[in-house]
């Protein structure tokens, strides 16, 4: 290993750290205090550049990270409900293009048309 792929290595793991470390504290401030200070859209590239380094540097993926996981621990001040209609995420869909996309996978998972949409 050259000196300067070490260089790049130590400069990847340390973001990487910071990514998780930020990940998780807005994922604490999002699901267990209904309190974020970011909007999810930011939230989605930090976590877009955690993937992104974790792929290009697989020695540093960690059974642990954000990545392997599913949202966090939901709060305490709400009560469960059950849906009477299924639930979908839009899997960060930012254009028409792609909610039109996002659309049609749940037509073809529900086996009719998605109806009505209610997105933010």
């Amino acid at each position: 290993m050259s000196a300067a792929s070490g260089n790049s290595g130590s400069a990847a793991a340390r973001r990487v750290r910071q990514l998780r470390d930020q990940i998780r504290y807005h994922d604490y401030r999002y699901f267990a205090l209904d309190d974020p200070e970011i909007p999810d859209y930011e939230y989605d590239i930090l976590f877009a550049q955690l993937v992104d380094l974790e792929d290009k540097n697989p020695e540093l993926a960690a059974e642990d990270s954000p990545t392997r996981r599913v949202g966090a621990a939901p709060s305490e001040l709400f009560a469960p409900a059950k849906h009477r209609q299924p639930m979908f995420s839009l899997d960060n869909a930012d254009t028409p293009a792609e909610v039109a996309e996002w659309a049609a996978r749940a037509a073809r998972l529900l086996g009719r048309g998605a109806g009505e949409l209610a997105c933010e």
